[in-house]
């Protein structure tokens, strides 16, 4: 198993691309998990402020880590051409 840690996103995903080890984490052959952060890294795309951050793309789906209902709306327009889950 391949577990990525939450806390900082974008450092997270600063470090894995400046490390190199997105191929590694790609071609891993066992079970990955995320949390937090770590399962944004797992997604196509990271999104926050309005700024969208490529991401390693490992499942076909976003998702919205710590969901509030204050995030209802953002959720729904961009629910439109993706699939999310709010977790």
């Amino acid at each position: 198993m391949l577990y990525l840690p939450g806390g900082d996103t974008k450092l997270l995903i600063k470090n894995i691309n400046e490390k190199k080890v997105g191929r590694f984490i790609k071609n891993f052959k066992g079970t990955i998990l995320g949390n937090s952060a770590g399962a944004y890294v797992l997604t196509k795309e990271y999104y926050k402020d309005g700024k969208v951050t490529p991401c390693l793309g490992l499942v076909d789906f976003n998702i919205k880590a710590h969901y509030a209902e204050k995030d209802n709306e953002e959720l729904r327009q961009r629910s439109l051409s993706r699939n999310i889950y709010a977790i």
